[in-house]
């Protein structure tokens, strides 16, 4: 009861509009408006900023002056240019299982699971830090990790529980792209499509020298939207990987199966898996990882 009470508080959280912010990222900041739902995004230029993760603080400007200024804070990722590529991954049942395809059983467990209640696809972990870990040089030593970014179509509500989701089952840390539940200027139900593909295409415009591996499920739109990205992004894909999220959706097994037949033939590498291990095979096949990655999953999969 407390949990889901906790889960409704986040959804029902007014958004602050038309109110103005101070963003600061070391000595240099800058003073941005919310929209109508609360939100804001701003760009910053701060010089020598290193690769890494810093810090960031949000000020909220109060309407009166002698009333007191409140500031969140918060974390900003540098990816480091020289990393061998990074990682873009969707959340609910590719690392998450949220089982958005069961109706009412996802709205259950939205309301009612908190963090650690919350199951993680199998294998996925010791994956990810495998492809953290990169494959190392001809000694093992890997000079420059790889970025790690996890979009979602998941409310920006959700963003705690995720965040301590990633934490405690050991996924590598990276920034989140979720979305704001509700109409849009244009439509009343928001597009879980588009959010995908406008977050990743901000991502790979922004680093255009950067490689990305994207790994996604086959219950939503990963696979479409993908090949979309991949087909303005030839040279910044270097391969996909969908998982499969299992046998209630066998006819969708059996078109991405095809799909990935034709997609390779056209040059582009994407792999449609059973599971982890399978992904991890990929993955190491294709020079992301190192060969203790396979054994890494298959002893997580053996300890379930």
């Amino acid at each position: 009861y407390d949990v889901a009470k906790q889960n409704m508080r986040r959804y029902g959280a007014l958004g602050l509009p038309q109110v103005d912010v101070v963003v600061r990222v070391g000595e240099v900041q800058t003073q941005v408006t919310t929209e109508r739902r609360g939100y804001a995004a701003t760009t910053l230029t701060v010089p020598g900023l290193q690769p890494g993760w810093h810090r960031v603080d949000v000020t909220l400007v109060p309407d009166e002056v002698d009333a007191d200024a409140v500031t969140g804070r918060g974390r900003v990722l540098v990816p480091d240019p020289d990393a061998p590529f990074a990682v873009i991954s969707d959340i609910d049942d590719t690392v998450l299982r949220s089982r958005v395809t069961e109706g009412v059983r996802a709205m259950l467990t939205t309301l009612v699971g908190d963090a650690n209640s919350r199951d993680a696809i199998p294998g996925m972990a010791s994956l990810y830090r495998g492809l953290n870990r990169g494959p190392g040089d001809a000694e093992g030593v890997v000079a420059s990790l790889p970025s790690f970014f996890y979009v979602s179509t998941g409310s920006w509500a959700m963003y705690p529980l995720l965040t301590k989701f990633l934490q405690g089952r050991g996924f590598p840390r990276g920034p989140l792209f979720l979305t704001d539940w509700g109409p849009t200027d244009r439509y009343i139900v928001r597009s879980g499509k588009e959010h995908k593909r406008n977050s990743i295409g901000r991502l790979l415009n922004a680093y255009p020298s950067t490689r990305f591996v994207l790994i996604g499920d086959s219950g939503q739109g990963d696979p479409e939207v993908y090949l979309e990205i991949a087909g303005s992004h030839p040279t910044q894909v270097a391969a996909i990987v969908i998982i499969d999220v299992g046998p209630h959706l066998a006819d969708r097994a059996e078109q991405l199966t095809a799909r990935a037949t034709e997609a390779q033939a056209n040059g582009v590498q994407f792999h449609f898996v059973p599971d982890a291990l399978a992904a991890a095979e990929v993955a190491q096949g294709l020079g992301f990882c190192d060969s203790a990655t396979i054994d890494e999953v298959e002893t997580e999969l053996l300890g379930r």
